[in-house]
């Protein structure tokens, strides 16, 4: 894969979310890029209880409140102890602009900060900041001390179940397991949704990003398992369509090859797929990256 094109990580983190709170989304709300100000200042995602009672099924959601301000990191960004000063300030603006005063008390928002590997030396920093970090459960850790809101970091690699299966395929590095686990799990949301239902949506939002940025294990898997090929080859139907899709009405070379570069293809794939010479190929990617 071409590392200049920059992986739209935040769009799949936002869907992977909705697949892990599934069995939780009739008490919630999910709004990506929720502003934060009349000027643009957003926060990755905020998640509304609808009832704000009872508790959720998911141990991400145990700390939520009525509203839950969500920051998400992704493999290719660092988190440090600034991160969380800024999420914490993201917190006091979504108070600040209550419709009236103290409409929305602090003990109605949380903050959730998300990453694959853990910051050790974000940690080290809140030591001296007499912010103490609380592992409750495997991946999920509690921020306490000074701070203003109930906050709790989670760590994807760290997660344990099969409804976290979504946030810890969100990396550039998975394992032969959680790769054969997302598969059955794809194709089983596919069989049993409707292609065009909020949980198909989210999966294939999912599977783009996964597929791209983990293709070299898939590729040994298809080669080494005869049934796994069968399922892969499944599994990105729907993304090579699309891409092919958006190629032909574009009715442009470029089209094509763009569409196929967004889903992580190699300049040598996609030159066999569109009957193009490899060398065509990188010509109209330093065009498209020249034009970005």
């Amino acid at each position: 894969m071409n590392h200049e094109v920059r992986t739209q990580w935040h769009p799949a983190f936002c869907s992977a979310m909705e697949l892990n709170f599934r069995e939780d989304r009739a008490q919630l709300h999910f709004e990506t890029e929720h502003n934060l100000s009349r000027k643009p200042l957003a926060v990755d995602l905020l998640i509304v209880r609808k009832d704000g009672t009872g508790e959720l099924q998911d141990p991400v959601g145990r700390l939520f409140a009525r509203n839950n301000l969500i920051e998400y990191k992704s493999p290719d960004d660092a988190m440090t102890i600034d991160t969380l000063y800024k999420v914490i300030g993201y917190g006091c603006l979504f108070k600040s602009m209550s419709p009236a005063v103290n409409s929305i008390p602090s003990d109605e928002i949380t903050l959730t900060l998300i990453r694959n590997r853990y910051p050790r030396r974000m940690i080290e920093e809140l030591v001296k900041e007499q912010i103490s970090c609380i592992q409750k459960c495997p991946g999920i850790y509690y921020l306490t001390g000074k701070i203003p809101f109930r906050t709790q970091l989670v760590i994807t690699r760290q997660l344990k179940g099969k409804n976290h299966l979504w946030l810890r395929v969100l990396d550039n590095d998975l394992g032969e397991d959680d790769v054969k686990q997302f598969v059955s799990a794809v194709q089983s949301v596919r069989t049993n949704s409707d292609a065009i239902s909020p949980d198909a949506r989210n999966v294939d939002a999912v599977a783009q990003v996964v597929l791209s940025q983990n293709s070299a294990i898939f590729e040994r898997i298809k080669k080494e398992d005869p049934m796994m090929c069968d399922a892969l080859k499944e599994l990105m139907k729907p993304e090579i369509e699309e891409s092919l899709e958006k190629g032909r009405q574009e009715g442009l070379a470029e089209g094509g090859v763009n569409a196929l570069l967004q889903i992580g293809w190699a300049p040598s794939r996609i030159a066999a797929q569109l009957h193009l010479s490899e060398d065509r190929v990188n010509e109209i990617i330093k065009k498209i990256q020249s034009e970005r």
